[in-house]
C-alpha cells in the first residue's frame, strides 16, 4: 500500500509473520540501500486484505492492521481486538498531519524524526544493554549507537504485545514517552509486529508469538 503527498511517498506492507514495514522518503522511489530485514513474506503468510475509503486506507496481515490516513498519519492495532498499538502524533495543533521531519545533512542524506503518541501505562523492554539500570526503558532517551560497555539493538517490545524494529544502516536516537528520533538515513524504515497471548516471544526479526 503507498500514500504519497508531494514529494514524500510512504510504503505499508507485510512482512513476515504478523508484521507490517514502513519505508518513506523523499525520493518518491525506492532506494537500493544497505537492508537487515533480508527475510520476504513467505508463500504461507496470512491473507493480505487491503481496504481503502475516502479518508483512510488500511492493511490487514495476520493479527496486525495498519491504516493510514489521508493526512498521512499511521495508526497500527491488533486486528483480532482491535486495541490500538502505536499511532502517529500530531505535531502542528492546526494540522491533521503526521509528525514525521525530514532536515536535509551534507551527502544526500536527512535527519529524520518521528514521533508517536504515548499511551498510559505502556512499558518498553528492550533496545539492549545500557548503564542505566532499569528494565523499563520508558521515560529513558537511549542512543541507537555502539560503544563501549553499550549495546544497542535497535528492537524493542511493548507490554501492549507488539514489537518495533528500526531498520536503519545509521545512528539513531529514542526518547520513550515523547518521541523517537532517527539519525541520518535516507530512508525511515520500520517494522511493526503484534501477538497474541498464548506463546512467549521466541524470534525478535522474523516473528512474534505469544
Amino acid at each position: 500500500m503507498v500514500w504519497q503527498e508531494n514529494q514524500q511517498r510512504l510504503w505499508l506492507r507485510p512482512w513476515g509473520k504478523n508484521g507490517l514495514r514502513v519505508q518513506c522518503n523523499l525520493a518518491g522511489k525506492m532506494l537500493d540501500l544497505p537492508q537487515a530485514l533480508l527475510e520476504l513474506p513467505g508463500e504461507h503468510s496470512p491473507q493480505v486484505l487491503i481496504k481503502i475509503e475516502e479518508e483512510e486506507a488500511s492493511i490487514h496481515h495476520g493479527m496486525i492492521r495498519g491504516t493510514i490516513s489521508s493526512s498521512g498519519r499511521l495508526r497500527f492495532t491488533n486486528a483480532q481486538t482491535g486495541q490500538l498499538l502505536l499511532e502517529e502524533s500530531i505535531g502542528n495543533p492546526f494540522s491533521v498531519s503526521a509528525d514525521r521531519q525530514f532536515r536535509f545533512r551534507n551527502g544526500r542524506l536527512f535527519k529524520i524524526e518521528t514521533r508517536f503518541k504515548a499511551q498510559e501505562g505502556e512499558r518498553f523492554f528492550g533496545l539492549g544493554q545500557h548503564q542505566h539500570g532499569f528494565l523499563d526503558q520508558k521515560g529513558c532517551v537511549i542512543e541507537l549507537h555502539q560503544r563501549n560497555t553499550e549495546v544497542a539493538i535497535p528492537f524493542l517490545v511493548s507490554n501492549r504485545k507488539y514489537g518495533f524494529l528500526w531498520n536503519n544502516p545509521s545512528i539513531g536516537r529514542v526518547e520513550l514517552g515523547r518521541m523517537q528520533r532517527g539519525g541520518l538515513p535516507k530512508t525511515p524504515n520500520n517494522w511493526t509486529i503484534t501477538s497474541s497471548v498464548e506463546k512467549p516471544m521466541q524470534k525478535s526479526l522474523n516473528v512474534m508469538e505469544r
